[in-house]
């Protein structure tokens, strides 16, 4: 036999979880955006670089 848990034990474990949840999904999107922030200068420089080496020759 399973012991039942009560609704508002029910909810507000859903809403550790959904807070757990949304302070991750949070924290994914600062890293995504410090990514993007180190990643787009390289990629520009790396375009500049690749187009005088293909203009040199």
């Amino acid at each position: 036999m399973t012991a039942s848990v009560s609704e508002p034990e029910s909810i507000a474990s859903l809403e550790r979880t959904w807070n757990a949840d949304k302070s991750e999904l949070e924290r994914s999107q600062r890293v995504l955006q410090q990514l993007r922030a180190i990643l787009l200068p390289l990629q520009q420089r790396l375009a500049k670089h690749i187009r005088q080496v293909f203009l040199v020759q």
